[in-house]
């Protein structure tokens, strides 16, 4: 449909070219535009009414010569202000054998040129950084982060390993020292333990009991020292400290607890641990330790220990180079499943869980959600 603006177009347009009569005859009617397709509606017999193209034939189009056309007003013709805008260069090419030179083109400055907005109307900046969105918001701890800062505390050495806890959180240093913090509130520092040997080497790894009460450290050297965490009692003095709980020359990279007394530990070689606290008539704690998993069945790389809040599931994950293995603790290690390991065997897999509860009309049901990635892969599994 032609709106009224088509209208008068149509009409003024009479004005410079009278011939044009004949078409407005076709789109007028009424007084009122009508749409193209109402010259094919059907006659009153019943007869299709085609576009009549003779109308075409009875228009004058005027002719012109080529001198007329050369001869009149160029009607593009910039004004002044029109090449203030172009720095004094015109867009259009010069003349044919007009002289020009490279120097009075160069000199010309032109004006900067923005990349245009979002919709080509406005200029805009190009941005300086562009930040990704992350569903991660990280939080500098700035309260932790000045009380172990190696600038004023030389003593501790750099940071080598971490483990965080319900309420507390742990920090092992180069230097063999083990710095406790509380994870909420003003975050002081609770303990600071030191192995008391520099030839251990650093702490490689850490962790909490699953009552928070105790806190196994690994040295890089393959020594292992449990002391307590209890805040009211001396954390200096260690519940069990050795240096030949696995093979000699090994150092210790994981340390997972599966209860308050039995502790898991993976070696660098592959090799996995079993760790069982027992106290002795004197009333001096010592280990029992076995091996429950060798490297020549697959190197271990990484360790998690499931768990559902019930107790009902209790699962071991062990993922080594090319595969990941399920173990049940309640039936002494046995084998439940095995999942195949995606990505590149140069990075080294990431083990993650989470318990998630839905409160049903009658019961409330557990559900465990188990995470393995490597690489740029990342799977979820569900644990029934």
């Amino acid at each position: 449909m032609f709106s009224s603006t088509d209208q008068q177009h149509l009409i003024s347009s009479s004005s410079i070219c009278p011939e044009n009569s004949a078409i407005k005859s076709i789109l007028t009617t009424n007084g009122s535009t009508d749409d193209l397709s109402s010259t094919t509606n059907d006659d009153d017999n019943g007869s299709i009414r085609w576009l009549d193209f003779d109308l075409i034939d009875r228009i004058s189009i005027q002719t012109q010569t080529l001198e007329e056309i050369m001869n009149e007003k160029n009607e593009f013709l910039l004004d002044e202000e029109s090449e203030e805008l172009f720095g004094g260069l015109s867009p259009f090419p010069p003349p044919y054998g007009a002289e020009t030179t490279c120097s009075s083109v160069a000199g010309v400055n032109m004006p900067k040129i923005l990349p245009m907005g979002r919709y080509g109307s406005v200029p805009a900046e190009l941005p300086k950084s562009y930040k990704l969105d992350s569903p991660l918001v990280l939080k500098r701890e700035d309260s932790i982060s000045q009380q172990i800062n190696t600038k004023t505390q030389p003593k501790y050495g750099h940071l080598t390993s971490l483990c965080i806890g319900k309420y507390l959180l742990s920090i092992g240093t180069s230097q063999g020292f083990c710095l406790i913090f509380e994870k909420e509130g003003s975050q002081k520092l609770l303990h600071s333990v030191q192995s008391g040997d520099s030839s251990f080497g650093s702490i490689s790894c850490m962790d909490f009991s699953v009552d928070q009460t105790r806190l196994a450290v690994g040295f890089s050297t393959g020594a292992l020292f449990i002391f307590d965490t209890n805040t009211k009692r001396n954390a200096n003095k260690f519940i069990f400290k050795s240096n030949d709980v696995v093979q000699p020359g090994r150092g210790l990279i994981h340390l997972k607890y599966i209860t308050s007394n039995v502790l898991l530990i993976v070696d660098n070689g592959g090799n996995v641990y079993e760790f069982h606290e027992k106290r002795r008539l004197n009333r001096r704690k010592d280990g029992n330790v076995r091996c429950i998993f060798t490297g020549c069945k697959g190197e271990v790389l990484n360790i998690s220990f499931v768990h559902s809040s019930d107790n009902s599931v209790e699962l071991l994950v062990l993922a080594t180079f090319h595969q990941v293995f399920l173990l049940s603790v309640k039936r002494r290690s046995s084998a439940v499943g095995q999942l195949k390991l995606h990505g590149s065997s140069l990075s080294p897999p990431l083990i993650d869980w989470r318990e998630r509860v839905q409160a049903l009309s009658h019961a409330r049901a557990f559900s465990l959600r188990l995470c393995i990635a490597r690489d740029n892969e990342a799977r979820l599994y569900q644990v029934r």
